[in-house]
């Protein structure tokens, strides 16, 4: 059984067990006194009764010692007293007795009430005595006559007489104090409850405070001595609902700062588990916020550049700085480790700034410096050797100075080209190329390319096909643009197709868009090339060597990616070429 654990209860109870530890002891005492008083009672009232008996007997004793008037005695005596009488010569010869006979009683001289009667004039004794066996109380007097002991009157009582009236005035106190007991019970607990009436609704209060709801306050009593302590307490309340909602406001700015950081921040707390991430660090590491939150950093970052920075700086309790490339998310890190340890804790602040746009850049310098002076060596030094040959006596013979002329200015124009299409390119990159968009009807569009180029294809032999479903929507572009990018498409189909193939070009709705189709059986081209092809300057082999610099592609992914749409290319070597450019199409209501 489980009692309650509340104060009131706890107040009542202990109120109680004082109660009833008073009444106990109080009850044990009278008891005690009760018991000692009734036995003393009982024993004054044997003394008297047995030297009655002791001087009603005296004569008979005196009188050569007439059994038969002392057993008539002892019964008359005994009727009188309402207890057992007994004489007793000085020899310890039971003479007479009203509830035994005597003949059949044993010699009492050994008995201690008797041997204490002679010797010291007065004897007491209880033992288990009788027929019945029950407990006697035995007193015990010399009987004297003519100056002489002549024998020993006793009286004996059942004991069972005190522990009747012991029982009965023990049950007296059992009822009492019962009483005593729930009167004490119904006192505790109505005061108790007085007493933690106050202090019950500021628990409440505090449990409502930790339930969130700051805005509750205890009603403050005047009667009750807790009334101060309900007004400090409203006023804690109120001062920690301003405090949370500083820090909730506070918390806010910190999330929205973190969240919106372009630096990764991860804290790690010094069991090494991830206690805080904003969003950039999730998509640095490429991980969820909630699936890392108390896990292990070891566990969750595998990377050991990131993982040693981190240990360092536990371990030595300095800042660490280093660059972190992390190969399978192709990233490259400015990493800052920075402890955050007072009185021993080892916590980490991780900082993190993303490098890889900028080697990237780096990169991409590079290689357009490298790609620009390779393809400008050549014609700079055609240029070169023919104007020198021109200064070398060339230029008197017409003819010779005529073709190197030609082809010096060959050489210009194609730098020219290349330089324009740089610029192009470099427009398009930075978005400073602005598109004039407009609803552009497919049909006519690609009946005009398909007759433009159509006279290269017949002198080349080569099949020209067109495919376009009579429902084809309109697409939002720049004709311009777009005819510049499938002007290139099909230039390279031509170009790359041999003599009796096939070329098409065709058009096909699919879920909100075109998708327009340039494909060819040309040469194809190597899986391997393929994730390369859109790049600036890529050429991918002698086979499909020309005199282009490898930024037409290029062009055309950025013209397509600036109208809101994509292109990919798919092909199998020595099988040919597909390119599928998909635009956004446009509803027919726009259209009109």
């Amino acid at each position: 059984m489980r009692f309650p654990r509340s104060l009131q209860w706890r107040i009542t109870l202990a109120y109680t067990a004082l109660i009833i530890l008073v009444l106990g002891v109080v009850s044990f005492y009278l008891f005690t006194f009760i018991r000692s008083s009734f036995q003393t009672n009982l024993e004054t009232r044997l003394e008297h009764e047995v030297r009655l008996v002791a001087a009603a007997s005296a004569p008979y004793f005196s009188a050569q010692r007439n059994g038969g008037a002392l057993q008539a005695l002892t019964e008359r005596m005994g009727e009188n007293v309402q207890s057992r009488v007994t004489l007793i010569g000085p020899d310890g010869t039971v003479l007479a007795d009203n509830r035994e006979d005597p003949a059949s009683m044993a010699n009492q001289i050994a008995q201690p009430e008797v041997a204490r009667a002679l010797d010291a004039g007065v004897g007491i004794n209880s033992r288990r005595g009788g027929a019945a066996g029950e407990e006697l109380i035995y007193l015990a007097v010399p009987v004297i006559a003519d100056d002489t002991v002549q024998g020993v009157a006793r009286v004996a009582a059942p004991a069972a007489q005190v522990q009747a009236n012991v029982n009965r005035s023990l049950a007296a106190i059992v009822l009492i104090g019962i009483a005593g007991t729930v009167l004490a019970v119904l006192i505790g607990y109505i005061g108790a409850a007085r007493t933690t009436r106050s202090i019950a609704a500021l628990t409440e209060g505090a449990r409502q405070l930790a339930a969130g709801e700051l805005d509750y306050r205890v009603n403050a009593q005047a009667s009750d001595e807790t009334q101060e302590l309900a007004q400090a307490f409203n006023r804690m309340a109120a001062s920690l609902r301003d405090l949370v909602r500083d820090l909730s406001l506070e918390r806010g700015k910190l999330t929205a700062v973190l969240n919106t950081m372009a630096d990764g921040v991860v804290v790690i707390d010094g069991n090494g588990a991830v206690v805080l991430v904003n969003y950039a660090a999730e998509q640095f590491l490429n991980v969820e916020g909630d699936d890392v939150l108390d896990r292990r950093f070891t566990e969750i970052i595998r990377d050991h550049n990131l993982q040693q920075l981190v240990a360092r700086c536990t371990e030595r309790q300095e800042v660490q700085h280093g660059e972190v490339e992390i190969p399978q998310w192709r990233r490259y890190l400015s990493v800052i480790t920075t402890p955050l340890a007072e009185h021993g804790d080892s916590s980490v602040l991780l900082t993190m700034h993303d490098l890889t746009h900028i080697r990237q850049l780096e990169t991409t310098r590079k290689e357009f410096v490298s790609n620009v002076s390779h393809e400008l060596r050549g014609p700079l030094a055609a240029v070169k050797i023919l104007a020198e040959s021109l200064a070398s006596g060339a230029l008197k013979e017409k003819k010779r100075a005529k073709d190197f002329l030609r082809r010096i200015n060959g050489e210009i124009d194609r730098m020219t080209l290349m330089v324009n299409e740089l610029m192009e390119l470099s427009r398009l990159e930075s978005e400073q190329s602005s598109l004039q968009l407009a609803p552009l009807d497919l049909h006519p569009f690609i009946a005009e390319l398909h007759e433009e180029h159509q006279e290269r294809t017949e002198k080349r032999k080569i099949a020209f096909d067109i495919a376009l479903p009579a429902d084809l929507p309109y697409v939002r572009g720049d004709e311009e643009k777009l005819r510049q990018v499938f002007d290139n498409l099909l230039s390279n189909a031509v170009k790359f197709t041999p003599k009796d193939g096939r070329i098409s070009l065709s058009a096909q709705q699919e879920n909100g868009t075109v998708c327009l189709r340039v494909a060819d059986t040309g040469v194809g081209i190597p899986r391997k090339h393929l994730p390369h092809i859109f790049e600036r300057f890529y050429k991918v082999d002698r086979s499909r060597h020309s005199k282009g610099f490898g930024l037409g592609l290029a062009i055309v992914k950025h013209i397509v990616q600036a109208h809101g749409g994509e292109i990919h290319a798919d092909s199998a070597e020595g099988q040919g070429t597909t390119f599928t450019v998909v635009l956004p199409a446009v509803m027919e209501e726009s259209a009109n």
